[in-house]
């Protein structure tokens, strides 16, 4: 039987951000790019990898140190990445380069998509047309996914959670 993966919405995902001081111009350029990376399934591995040696979760963390930065998050919060998917947001935002990105004064979605994309995501293909992917999420350009448009989410709530 296939293992249903677990997903979180890009509107659940944007409000947690904005509740945690996120900007809406960041938080949706994090979106762009969480839905590349992983579609929004909060306990995926990459595939064809194992979680040893392959990306995991929203962000699908790869780079050593940094997976183990996320593994050591989880152990000393008592809970997973697999199950969690507001403690892989929280670690993200404790890291330096996402301290980094929040310092940045993008004026546009897609200027914080590809600031997170090259700086933070740091993927192989850095690509006008990878750029241009990962941005089309925001506006419905994106020909994959034409009815994804991040820039129409708007926060439900100015409640911290």
């Amino acid at each position: 039987m296939p293992k249903t993966l677990k997903t979180v919405t890009p509107e659940e995902v944007y409000n947690y951000l904005i509740s945690k001081g996120v900007s809406d111009i960041h938080a949706k350029g994090i979106l762009a790019n969480i839905q590349e990376e992983s579609r929004f399934e909060y306990d995926i591995v990459q595939s064809g990898m194992t979680e040893e040696n392959g990306g995991i979760g929203l962000f699908q963390y790869t780079y050593p140190s940094r997976k183990q930065g996320l593994l050591d998050h989880m152990k000393k919060n008592n809970t997973t990445w697999k199950t969690d998917w507001k403690a892989q947001v929280d670690f993200m935002l404790t890291e330096r380069l996402t301290k980094k990105y929040l310092k940045t004064t993008p004026t546009t979605t897609k200027e914080a998509a590809e600031n997170f994309m090259i700086n933070w995501e740091n993927p192989h293909d850095q690509s006008e047309s990878a750029i241009k992917k990962r941005t089309g999420y925001l506006d419905g350009t994106n020909p994959d996914f034409p009815d994804l448009n991040f820039n129409s989410i708007e926060a439900t709530s100015s409640k911290k959670t």
